[in-house]
């Protein structure tokens, strides 16, 4: 390293910048803090933390019964989706296509498109947007219960 300073102008000026910084940094005077700001810290972050988990009970109830009527709601869809297709006559065009595979890669536009017409499309929009509901309901009851306890230390301490 001795050698390239002594040859390069640009890092000899860089060396000789972060030593002055060193020695000025070297001349500053230690601060020392008060001995409260840690119990002071903690104090202010627990306050902020209470005043952010007042969570009613109830509300965590009402989450809790939205998400499992919203997953009921996305099975019994899923089941009358099902039940819909069956009586399209889905399952007959599922037989079609399994027992002759050449159909779907000779004609694949006509072959989406019956599918598309036994398909119960409301049913199963109406089924995955009680699901995303289930589990958003679910997410937010997970989220106000574990503030509500402080998890995971119940006790609040680390």
């Amino acid at each position: 390293m001795c050698d390239h300073l002594s040859v390069c102008a640009a890092c000899r000026n860089e060396a000789r910048e972060l030593a002055d910084l060193g020695r000025a940094l070297a001349r500053l005077r230690r601060y020392e803090p008060p001995a409260t700001l840690a119990a002071r810290a903690v104090a202010a972050a627990r306050r902020r933390s209470a005043a952010r988990r007042s969570v009613p009970t109830w509300w965590s109830w009402l989450l809790g019964a939205g998400a499992l009527l919203a997953v009921a709601v996305c099975v019994w869809l899923a089941v009358e989706a099902l039940a819909g297709f069956e009586g399209a006559g889905g399952g007959e065009l599922l037989d079609l296509i399994g027992s002759y595979p050449h159909l779907l890669w000779r004609y694949p536009a006509d072959t989406a498109l019956a599918l598309l017409e036994t398909l119960p499309v409301t049913s199963l929009a109406i089924g995955l947007a009680s699901a995303l509901l289930a589990c958003l309901l679910g997410a937010q009851v997970v989220a106000s219960t574990t503030a509500t306890h402080s998890w995971p230390y119940p006790n609040g301490r680390a």
